[in-house]
């Protein structure tokens, strides 16, 4: 409760927006909108295959977003935890065009 409190008194409104504010000037944030946010359906994978190329930088929650927009480009892709977060695994011959999508989506940096 005593946290809450100085959260509250501490302005962490004010706080959070410049730190959005100033996540957005240098690049950092995602340049997906509200609109495309959410909108993939999960699909039917393609067939399964090798899949041991890591593609890393997409937020957790979008996870399966991600995954279900690769599937609808026509890749195989599973989703998971990496050492150092989410990570998506897709065949090595079909990374860079799995990177294409996920830049496209906004779901990685370009």
């Amino acid at each position: 409760m005593e946290y809450a409190a100085e959260l509250v008194s501490g302005g962490w409104r004010k706080i959070a927006a410049d730190e959005f504010a100033a996540a957005d000037a240098a690049g950092l944030r995602r340049t997906r909108t509200a609109e495309t946010a959410g909108t993939a359906q999960i699909k039917k994978p393609p067939p399964k295959e090798a899949a041991a190329a890591e593609i890393s930088g997409m937020d957790v929650e979008e996870l399966e977003e991600a995954v279900a927009a690769l599937w609808d480009g026509g890749i195989y892709a599973e989703g998971g935890m990496g050492c150092t977060g989410p990570v998506i695994l897709v065949n090595e011959a079909k990374r860079e065009a799995a990177l294409g999508i996920l830049r496209a989506g906004g779901w990685i940096p370009s």
